[in-house]
Protein backbone atom coordinates (compact mmCIF):
# COMPACT_ATOMS: atom_id res chain seq x y z
CA UNK A 1 0.00 0.00 0.00
CA UNK A 2 2.90 2.76 1.06
CA UNK A 3 4.54 1.96 -2.46
CA UNK A 4 1.15 2.55 -4.23
CA UNK A 5 0.60 5.88 -2.16
CA UNK A 6 4.54 6.89 -3.00
CA UNK A 7 3.97 6.36 -6.52
CA UNK A 8 0.79 8.26 -6.34
CA UNK A 9 1.99 11.13 -4.44
CA UNK A 10 5.16 10.87 -7.02
CA UNK A 11 2.13 11.05 -9.48
CA UNK A 12 0.73 14.20 -8.95
CA UNK A 13 4.01 15.97 -8.15
CA UNK A 14 5.31 15.46 -11.37
CA UNK A 15 1.56 16.31 -13.00
CA UNK A 16 1.25 19.29 -14.82
CA UNK A 17 -0.94 21.93 -13.79
CA UNK A 18 -3.47 23.40 -15.76
CA UNK A 19 -1.70 27.26 -15.78
CA UNK A 20 2.09 27.97 -15.95
CA UNK A 21 2.14 29.23 -12.93
CA UNK A 22 1.84 27.20 -9.56
CA UNK A 23 -1.30 27.05 -8.11
CA UNK A 24 -2.56 30.11 -5.33
CA UNK A 25 -2.74 28.90 -1.54
CA UNK A 26 -6.16 29.00 -0.10
CA UNK A 27 -7.69 32.60 0.95
CA UNK A 28 -11.05 32.94 2.96
CA UNK A 29 -13.71 30.79 2.24
CA UNK A 30 -16.80 31.07 -0.76
CA UNK A 31 -19.70 33.16 0.88
CA UNK A 32 -22.89 31.42 0.52
CA UNK A 33 -24.10 34.30 -1.79
CA UNK A 34 -20.73 34.35 -4.21
CA UNK A 35 -21.62 30.30 -4.13
CA UNK A 36 -25.10 30.89 -4.93
CA UNK A 37 -24.04 32.98 -7.66
CA UNK A 38 -21.49 30.54 -9.52
CA UNK A 39 -24.59 27.99 -9.21
CA UNK A 40 -27.24 30.11 -10.50
CA UNK A 41 -24.41 31.05 -13.43
CA UNK A 42 -23.99 27.15 -14.15
CA UNK A 43 -27.41 26.22 -14.00
CA UNK A 44 -28.36 28.94 -16.78
CA UNK A 45 -25.39 27.93 -18.60
CA UNK A 46 -26.60 24.53 -18.64
CA UNK A 47 -30.24 25.14 -19.51
CA UNK A 48 -29.35 27.65 -22.68
CA UNK A 49 -27.04 24.38 -23.70
CA UNK A 50 -30.49 22.36 -22.66
CA UNK A 51 -28.19 19.58 -20.51
CA UNK A 52 -29.83 18.10 -17.34
CA UNK A 53 -27.01 18.80 -14.94
CA UNK A 54 -26.06 19.32 -11.12
CA UNK A 55 -24.02 22.31 -10.24
CA UNK A 56 -21.58 22.15 -6.18
CA UNK A 57 -20.12 24.64 -4.87
CA UNK A 58 -17.79 24.08 -2.11
CA UNK A 59 -15.60 25.68 0.38
CA UNK A 60 -11.43 25.21 0.48
CA UNK A 61 -12.14 22.08 2.65
CA UNK A 62 -14.49 20.33 0.39
CA UNK A 63 -17.18 21.51 1.83
CA UNK A 64 -20.62 21.64 0.23
CA UNK A 65 -21.71 25.49 -0.14
CA UNK A 66 -24.67 25.62 -2.77
CA UNK A 67 -26.24 23.27 -5.34
CA UNK A 68 -28.70 23.07 -7.78
CA UNK A 69 -29.59 20.30 -10.41
CA UNK A 70 -31.71 21.17 -13.93
CA UNK A 71 -35.28 19.44 -13.22
CA UNK A 72 -34.35 15.90 -14.81
CA UNK A 73 -30.78 15.72 -13.75
CA UNK A 74 -29.90 12.32 -13.39
CA UNK A 75 -29.12 10.87 -9.85
CA UNK A 76 -25.30 10.04 -10.48
CA UNK A 77 -24.31 13.50 -11.77
CA UNK A 78 -25.51 14.78 -8.32
CA UNK A 79 -22.73 13.17 -6.66
CA UNK A 80 -20.42 13.06 -9.38
CA UNK A 81 -20.25 16.98 -9.21
CA UNK A 82 -19.87 17.43 -5.43
CA UNK A 83 -16.95 14.92 -5.99
CA UNK A 84 -15.61 17.07 -8.98
CA UNK A 85 -15.66 20.26 -6.69
CA UNK A 86 -14.15 18.70 -3.56
CA UNK A 87 -11.41 17.21 -5.94
CA UNK A 88 -10.41 20.53 -7.47
CA UNK A 89 -10.17 22.59 -3.60
CA UNK A 90 -8.45 19.42 -2.28
CA UNK A 91 -5.87 19.21 -4.80
CA UNK A 92 -5.51 23.39 -5.65
CA UNK A 93 -6.34 22.37 -9.02
CA UNK A 94 -9.02 21.86 -12.28
CA UNK A 95 -10.30 17.98 -12.44
CA UNK A 96 -9.07 18.22 -16.25
CA UNK A 97 -5.54 17.85 -15.23
CA UNK A 98 -6.21 14.54 -13.48
CA UNK A 99 -7.83 13.52 -16.65
CA UNK A 100 -5.29 14.55 -19.09
CA UNK A 101 -2.48 12.52 -16.43
CA UNK A 102 -4.30 9.89 -16.77
CA UNK A 103 -5.13 9.62 -20.31
CA UNK A 104 -1.77 10.13 -20.86
CA UNK A 105 -0.54 6.90 -18.93
CA UNK A 106 0.00 7.80 -15.53
CA UNK A 107 -2.21 5.18 -13.85
CA UNK A 108 -1.10 6.06 -10.32
CA UNK A 109 -3.68 9.09 -10.43
CA UNK A 110 -6.41 6.48 -9.71
CA UNK A 111 -4.59 5.73 -6.34
CA UNK A 112 -4.59 9.30 -5.28
CA UNK A 113 -7.72 9.65 -2.54
CA UNK A 114 -10.93 11.49 -3.77
CA UNK A 115 -9.31 12.68 -7.08
CA UNK A 116 -11.82 12.68 -9.66
CA UNK A 117 -10.17 12.13 -13.26
CA UNK A 118 -12.63 13.60 -15.11
CA UNK A 119 -13.25 17.68 -16.37
CA UNK A 120 -15.99 19.59 -14.77
CA UNK A 121 -14.44 20.42 -11.54
CA UNK A 122 -12.61 24.11 -11.61
CA UNK A 123 -11.12 26.46 -8.50
CA UNK A 124 -12.81 29.47 -7.56
CA UNK A 125 -10.24 32.36 -6.58
CA UNK A 126 -10.41 35.90 -5.28
CA UNK A 127 -7.56 37.98 -5.57
CA UNK A 128 -5.47 35.18 -6.57
CA UNK A 129 -6.00 32.71 -3.36
CA UNK A 130 -8.39 29.58 -3.72
CA UNK A 131 -12.03 30.22 -2.47
CA UNK A 132 -13.40 26.93 -3.20
CA UNK A 133 -14.40 24.86 -6.10
CA UNK A 134 -17.48 24.47 -8.43
CA UNK A 135 -18.20 20.96 -9.77
CA UNK A 136 -20.60 20.22 -12.99
CA UNK A 137 -21.83 17.14 -13.93
CA UNK A 138 -24.53 15.70 -16.02
CA UNK A 139 -22.93 16.56 -19.88
CA UNK A 140 -20.21 15.04 -21.68
CA UNK A 141 -16.91 15.75 -19.84
CA UNK A 142 -15.73 18.91 -21.95
CA UNK A 143 -19.39 20.05 -21.80
CA UNK A 144 -19.63 19.91 -17.60
CA UNK A 145 -16.04 21.71 -18.09
CA UNK A 146 -18.02 24.14 -20.66
CA UNK A 147 -20.77 25.03 -17.50
CA UNK A 148 -18.08 25.05 -14.99
CA UNK A 149 -16.37 28.03 -16.79
CA UNK A 150 -19.65 29.90 -17.18
CA UNK A 151 -20.59 29.64 -13.54
CA UNK A 152 -17.48 31.19 -12.66
CA UNK A 153 -17.77 33.88 -14.91
CA UNK A 154 -21.34 34.46 -14.37
CA UNK A 155 -20.33 35.25 -10.91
Amino acid sequence: MRIILAAAAAALLAMPVARAQPAPGYGPNVTLDAARKVVEAGIASAQQRNLQMAVAVVDTAGNLVAFARVDGTQTASLQVALDKAKSAATYRRPTKAFEDALVGGRMAILALPGAMPVEGGLLLTAENRIIGAVGVSGGTSAEDGQVAAAAIAGR
